[in-house]
């Protein structure tokens, strides 16, 4: 499971770089992983929280995003481990648009782990922000719930930690 969880990863941020070094070409004003807060009122903080991959100013000095989504999945079989009781299955899945589907997702301990992993403070000082770059609020359906995290640079710790904190209410977690 972590040699997938790994690929993915390294898939995304191979892209990411690449991305961003064609992006960053002729432009002078830009930021990568910008941390903003989104005016959508329905969204509590932290889901109102969004790293964007890459904003400039045009030559009109207005604000251009510009966002780097993978749009392809690798194709492998479905993955099952288990871990403290907890079936894990990973599908196929983008790092940067990951669903997570389970029985239970404890909002009390998915807000911390958001803070931590957004970085809200920019305390890590590295080339890329190593943090996640948005994740949804909850979503429940036919007794299910569900949250999509684009995980953008964060390392794979970031990954492991939601994962082991599911495993305290859940029997089953699914990874797409």
């Amino acid at each position: 499971m972590i040699d997938t969880i790994k690929t993915e990863r390294n898939r995304y941020l191979d892209f990411f770089r690449k991305g961003i070094d064609y992006l960053k070409k002729d432009k002078t004003q830009f930021a990568v992983e910008l941390l903003i807060e989104t005016g959508e009122e329905e969204l509590k903080h932290p889901f109102n929280l969004i790293r964007v991959d890459f904003i400039f100013k045009d030559d009109e000095k207005v604000n251009r995003i510009n966002a780097l989504q993978l749009d392809s999945i690798l194709d492998y079989e479905t993955i099952k481990n288990i871990i403290s009781n907890s079936k894990i299955e990973v599908n196929p899945f983008c790092w940067d648009n990951c669903k997570i589907i389970t029985d239970k997702i404890d909002i009390n301990k998915l807000i911390p782990w958001i803070e931590k992993w957004i970085d809200i403070e920019e305390s890590r000082q590295t080339e890329y922000s190593n943090s996640i770059h948005n994740c949804s609020m909850i979503q429940k359906s036919d007794g299910i719930e569900e949250i999509t995290v684009d995980f953008g640079t964060a390392p794979i710790d970031a990954f492991l930690e939601l994962i082991e904190f599911l495993t305290d209410n859940n029997e089953k977690i699914e990874i797409k």
